[in-house]
């Protein structure tokens, strides 16, 4: 798990689950702390996490984004994927997804998935593109 235990609202403390592909990175990086030391330790300040995306990009060969990017990032693919708002809110730490929607979530992603759990719902995905059966 990932606590984040300050946060600007109270919606922002919080812990959320590690994904499994970098779960034994951080576990490298954690072996030798107690449960409250500060993972990335004191060496960590202000700017490290833009600069250390900034130096990832640069090896990957990719435009260079800022760690906030990649929150809208995530929460736009959160919501093609059909994450609900509430849950990318709440990953974002975030009070409400009207806080996410206009700063993070794109808003033809917020309205494409809208449009496409409609059309799951009704049964209209499958029958636009022939797999309808006898529908």
């Amino acid at each position: 798990m990932l606590v984040i235990p300050r946060a600007k609202t109270r919606a922002g403390v919080r812990r959320l689950r590690i994904p499994d592909i970098p779960q034994p990175l951080l576990g490298a990086l954690a072996s030798d702390k107690e449960p409250n030391d500060a993972l990335f330790g004191p060496t960590a300040h202000r700017w490290w996490l833009r600069l250390a995306v900034r130096r990832i990009c640069g090896i990957a060969k990719t435009p260079v984004v800022s760690p906030h990017g990649l929150r809208g990032t995530h929460a736009t693919l959160a919501v093609q994927a059909g994450v609900t708002g509430d849950a990318v809110a709440a990953a974002l730490g975030h009070e409400s997804f009207a806080v996410t929607t206009p700063h993070y979530a794109k808003p033809e992603s917020v309205s494409g998935a809208r449009t496409h759990q409609i059309e799951e719902r009704l049964g209209l995905r499958n029958f636009r593109d022939g797999s309808a059966g006898d529908r």
